[in-house]
């Protein structure tokens, strides 16, 4: 009788060994925040991690607020093997909301790793008012590898905090020694040949790249600089270098562009380079010259002479 009893027992432990073993399944969003600018697209996962059962097909049903945000599109993650067979893709822009649900194709072998069940590609809308806002998954239902549905579901993390910041748009100047300073201000003044030419530009916000490009009078373009800032190169004036003005004579134009994230802006100012003058007098002119010369020395002569014999003649008389 005991030995009956013990054997019982034994195949009771046997048989509810797997469910010892396995724990309750989580699921979560990832990330659970992340900060947006208006018009800017970004992606969240939902993830789970099995607990050691078999995961063979689920079912997500997330909302959202359509007003601030547009689901673009939602796919199969890893989970449920590379090809998962899609039962059900319903987005619902409107209304803000959106079911998902998949099964793997084949057979199911416990335990199933930790894995994505699904991305969703989201987009913040480009009229999007500043404020926090969240994906929430309000249902799933799993089932495991005999497709009976799983009841200890955890939603460790079942919204994700989405904080659309405002923009700070990148304004960009250049200018020159002479002048030009100010978005807008074309004005770099004059330049002799050989003179020196100092090139300025300020930036408001951290860009990744900068790209500076002359073009001069006949037309022709010089890039000096073209480079790719890592990391990025913070606010704040610049000198982008020293100069020398040369041939050909004419107006010159400096264009500075830059680029921070998706934005690009840019600035132009322009100058003139001209040659210096030197007077020349022609032989005509410089012998009317030398007669005035002499005239007024001659005149001048005259008075004096008039002057000391009027003295003279004062000196006599007295």
């Amino acid at each position: 009788m005991k030995r009956i009893i013990i054997l019982i027992i034994i195949i009771l432990i046997i048989a509810n060994i797997p469910t010892a073993l396995c724990d309750e399944v989580k699921v979560y969003f990832s990330p659970p925040s992340l900060e947006v600018k208006p018009g800017q697209e970004f992606t969240v996962k939902i993830c789970a991690d099995p607990g050691g059962k078999g995961i063979s097909a689920g079912e997500v049903n997330v909302i959202f607020n359509p007003d601030v945000l547009e689901c673009i599109d939602i796919g199969s993650g890893d989970i449920l093997g590379p090809s998962p067979l899609v039962g059900v893709k319903k987005i619902d822009n409107v209304n803000g909301s959106l079911r998902f649900a998949i099964a793997r194709i084949g057979r199911t072998e416990p335990p199933t790793q930790p894995g994505v069940f699904a991305e969703i590609r989201f987009k913040a809308k480009p009229e999007a008012n500043i404020g926090t806002y969240t994906i929430e998954l309000v249902g799933i239902g799993l089932a495991d590898e005999k497709f009976n549905d799983i009841t200890d579901i955890s939603i460790d993390d079942g919204s994700v905090e989405v904080r659309v910041q405002v923009q700070q748009l990148l304004e960009v100047d250049v200018w020159t020694n002479k002048g030009g300073r100010g978005i807008g201000n074309p004005n770099g003044g004059r330049y002799f040949i050989g003179e020196s030419i100092i090139l300025y530009c300020s930036i408001n916000i951290a860009v990744n790249n900068l790209k500076v490009i002359i073009t001069m009078p006949d037309g022709r373009e010089v890039i000096i600089a073209d480079k790719e800032c890592y990391p990025p190169l913070p606010a704040g004036t610049y000198i982008i270098g020293t100069y020398n003005a040369r041939e050909p004579v004419g107006e010159w134009s400096v264009e500075f562009k830059a680029r921070s994230g998706d934005q690009i802006s840019h600035d132009m100012v322009y100058f003139t380079s001209v040659m210096e003058t030197v007077t020349t007098t022609t032989p005509q002119a410089f012998k009317m010259t030398l007669f005035m010369m002499l005239f007024m020395a001659a005149i001048i002569i005259a008075v004096i002479v008039l002057v000391i014999s009027l003295i003279a003649l004062k000196k006599r008389v007295g």
